[in-house]
């Protein structure tokens, strides 16, 4: 493609139906109408792979180096030239632009496999300074989802029915998940475990990304079943557990054959409330630590129980109710009061009083299993008179 000046220039790259395959331009800096560097600076949006020469007399040095920061110039030529070094010039810039294309097709085949967000953690130079056994530590937010009774669903299924399950599962949940700022760390055969780490302008906004991811993961959830049921299939359930703290991000392995990850008691205790949500018969579930960081405007948020971790320390959970239908979500709401009362006259030894209030829930919900649950499993029966209906 050849034009007179840099707006003639500028109007073809502008009008091409498909600029990608204009690999390298060559231009002078004094022209009318648009001077090279204004021309190639307006170019960089459209095609910023491209190549870019500017071939001129003009050898004002700030003229060369405002072209450079400007035009993002790969080569100034200064006339006269040599005719044999601008071909051999020319050639090693194409070859330095397949070179970069090549390693852009690699890279993107290689983010199948391993997150851009690990790589810019474990090899930030580059594919070819990848490194066995680098770490860092960081504060992230985790989440874990897992699929419930996949055992028994499973063997409902022929292998390549439960493959093309898995695969129509996981292309669903994954793209909720990117679309809250987070990334997969791994696929756990019907798990997933995500990470969330998006900071800006110093403040971190990955614990309200994870637990937004959360609900919106429960949605589409919802949403699969309505399909599922047209054709006759059960419903799928999930259970998710979130989590904010320290996690070691590196790899593992050996040199011959090593997988990026994510390591360390946050990302363990995260696992623990994934598997919490089969006891408490809940949907989502967040630590405390996580809780303190939400805006509590955002979402509807009980607290259900404390759990003890390591060193003596414990951890509040809490549910989020979200994701529940909007009858189950009021029903929540209306005996939060009475269940938080509860479990403190519990926590003080006020057992019967505590029973009261986990009557009164009962009176308003029902069907709240994880109040029953809760009864059930510390011991109310030895503490207060078995004649008590529950």
């Amino acid at each position: 493609l050849v034009a007179k000046d840099g707006q003639e220039a500028l109007d073809l790259v502008k009008n091409d139906p498909d600029p990608s395959h204009i690999h390298l331009i060559i231009t002078d800096q004094r022209m009318p109408n648009l001077t090279g560097v204004e021309f190639l600076k307006q170019t960089i949006t459209i095609i910023p792979k491209t190549i870019r020469m500017i071939l001129t007399g003009f050898t004002d040095m700030d003229a060369i180096i405002d072209s450079i920061n400007k035009g993002q110039i790969y080569k100034f030529i200064l006339k006269p030239f040599d005719a044999n070094d601008l071909k051999v010039t020319i050639q090693r810039a194409l070859e330095s632009f397949e070179l970069e294309k090549n390693n852009l097709e690699l890279l993107q085949v290689f983010e199948k496999f391993v997150p851009k967000q690990f790589l810019g953690r474990i090899a930030p130079e580059g594919l070819q300074y990848l490194q066995f056994g680098k770490a860092k530590s960081e504060k992230l937010s985790i989440l874990f989802a897992d699929i419930r009774s996949f055992t028994s669903l499973s063997e409902t299924m022929v292998p390549q029915e439960l493959l093309d399950f898995l695969n129509t599962y996981s292309q669903q949940i994954s793209q909720v998940i990117h679309h809250h700022h987070g990334f997969i760390d791994k696929f756990i055969g019907d798990g997933i475990m995500a990470l969330f780490d998006r900071v800006e302008q110093g403040r971190a906004f990955h614990a309200q990304d994870a637990v937004q991811a959360a609900i919106a993961m429960q949605v589409t959830m919802s949403e699969y079943n309505l399909r599922r049921k047209r054709h006759g299939l059960p419903p799928i359930e999930i259970g998710i557990g979130v989590h904010t703290g320290e996690v070691i991000v590196g790899t593992v392995g050996s040199e011959d054959r090593m997988d990026s990850t994510a390591l360390g008691d946050s990302v363990n205790l995260a696992f623990r409330l994934e598997s919490l949500t089969k006891n408490y018969k809940a949907k989502i579930l967040i630590s405390d630590t996580i809780y303190h960081l939400l805006d509590k405007t955002q979402f509807h948020i009980r607290e259900i129980d404390t759990i003890p971790l390591k060193n003596k320390m414990q951890s509040v959970v809490y549910e989020v109710c979200d994701a529940d239908a909007p009858e189950i979500l009021e029903k929540k709401l209306a005996s939060r009061e009475q269940l938080e009362k509860g479990r403190q006259f519990f926590y003080a030894s006020e057992h019967e009083q505590a029973l009261e209030c986990f009557k009164n829930c009962l009176s308003i919900f029902p069907q709240d299993v994880m109040v029953s649950e809760f009864i059930k499993h510390n011991y109310f029966l030895d503490q207060v008179s078995t004649n008590d209906e529950v």
